[in-house]
C-alpha cells in the first residue's frame, strides 16, 4: 500500500528537470522511454503488488559543483492511482486508504543534505492525507553526462528507498491491514536529457525559424530579422507562421551555440503570434523558454514575469518552476 504512496515521490523524480549549473544553469528532462521506476510491496506475505500515479509534477534543482544546494519537490493527485486492478484502485481512493475525495494531492519538499562523489542523500518533508514526516532516501548517478550517437546529452540517476505505510496514516480496514506488509520498496533508474538541438530538423512548412537560425550563423541577424518582422506582420500563408515545434528548435539552437540575444530577438518576433495562436500548454512552454533565454543574458527580474505565467498557464511545466528555483537560489 505504501508502494502506491511512496511511488509518488520518485515517480514524480522521473519526471522531473534537473537542473544543473556549470557557471549557468542547463536544465535535463526525463526521458521517461529509458528511466525505469519500480515500487513494490507484499500481499499475505507473498504476492508482490506495483502501482503508479498518472498524474503528479515537480522539479529538481542539480548543481555537480554545489550538490548540496539541490532540491526536490513534487506533488501527486491521488485520484489517479492505478495498480492494474480497478477494484483495488477504487478501495485504495476510498476512505479506508488514502481517502482521495477529502485529501486528493500528497507532496514532498525536500533537499540534498549530503552528497559523496556520486552518492546523493535527499531529505524532506513528506506528507500524505493529515501526516507530514521527514523522509530520507539515496540517490546515485550511475552514468556521468555525457553525449549520445544523437548529439544529446544525458545522465542517468538511481535509487532506492525502503519505508513504512503505518507511518503516514494508511491502514486500512483489518484485514487488508494484517495482508499487507507494512514495507514498500522503491527502485528507480532516471535518464535525464538535455536534447541536441542541432540535430533536431525543422518541419517541411517552416520558414521564418530556419531563417533566423541561418541568419545568426552567418552575421546577418539585425538585418535579416528586420525584413522577416515586416513580412510576418503581412503573413498569409498559416503553414508559414511561427509553430511551437520549429521555435523551440530554432532558440535551442541559438542557445547552445551561444547566441542568446539573437533568442531572445527571436522569441520577441514570435510573442505575438504564440499568445493569439498556440494553445496555453505551448504558450507555457514558450514563456518558459523566455524566461531562461533571459537568465542567460542576467536580466533575472525580468525573467520571473515569464515563468510565473508559464507556470500559470501550465502548471505542470517543472522546466519553468526549476528556472523559477534557479532565480531563487541564486545570491
Amino acid at each position: 500500500m505504501h508502494t502506491r504512496l511512496l511511488a509518488a515521490t520518485l515517480l514524480a523524480l522521473s519526471t522531473a528537470p534537473l537542473l544543473a549549473q556549470k557557471g549557468r544553469p542547463e536544465v535535463y528532462t526525463v526521458d521517461q522511454e529509458h528511466s525505469i521506476l519500480d515500487f513494490t510491496t507484499r500481499l499475505v506475505g507473498f504476492n508482490r503488488v506495483r502501482g503508479t500515479f498518472g498524474v503528479w509534477q515537480a522539479d529538481f534543482l542539480y548543481d555537480p559543483a554545489a550538490p548540496t544546494s539541490g532540491y526536490v519537490r513534487f506533488s501527486a493527485n491521488v485520484t489517479s492511482i492505478s495498480t492494474q486492478s480497478e477494484d483495488r484502485d477504487r478501495h485504495l481512493k476510498s476512505r479506508d486508504f488514502f481517502e482521495a475525495a477529502r485529501v486528493p494531492t500528497l507532496s514532498f519538499d525536500g533537499r540534498v543534505v549530503a552528497a559523496t562523489g556520486t552518492r546523493f542523500e535527499v531529505e524532506g518533508r513528506l506528507t500524505i492525507k493529515d501526516s507530514t514526516r521527514t523522509v530520507r532516501f539515496p540517490l546515485e548517478l550511475v552514468t556521468p553526462e555525457a553525449a549520445d550517437p544523437f548529439g544529446n546529452r544525458r545522465l542517468v540517476f538511481a535509487g532506492k528507498v525502503t519505508l513504512n505505510r503505518r507511518d503516514f496514516g494508511i491502514v486500512g480496514p483489518r484485514f487488508w491491514n494484517q495482508a499487507i506488509s507494512d514495507s514498500v520498496s522503491i527502485e528507480m533508474e532516471l535518464a535525464g536529457r538535455i536534447w541536441g538541438y542541432k540535430s533536431l530538423g525543422f518541419r517541411r512548412a517552416a520558414y521564418y525559424e530556419p531563417a533566423l537560425v541561418a541568419a545568426a550563423d552567418s552575421g546577418r541577424f539585425d538585418e535579416v530579422s528586420r525584413r522577416l518582422k515586416a513580412e510576418l506582420a503581412a503573413e498569409k500563408d498559416t503553414l508559414r507562421l511561427p509553430a511551437p515545434f520549429d521555435t523551440e528548435v530554432a532558440v535551442g539552437r541559438l542557445v547552445q551555440t551561444g547566441k542568446a540575444r539573437e533568442a531572445l530577438r527571436t522569441l520577441e518576433l514570435f510573442a505575438d503570434i504564440a499568445e493569439s495562436r498556440w494553445r496555453p500548454q505551448d504558450r507555457s512552454g514558450f514563456h518558459a523558454r523566455f524566461g531562461e533565454t533571459l537568465i542567460r543574458l542576467g536580466r533575472g527580474a525580468e525573467a520571473r514575469m515569464h515563468l510565473d505565467k508559464a507556470v500559470a498557464l501550465d502548471s505542470a511545466n517543472t522546466n519553468a518552476r526549476a528556472w523559477l528555483a534557479s532565480i531563487a537560489k541564486a545570491p
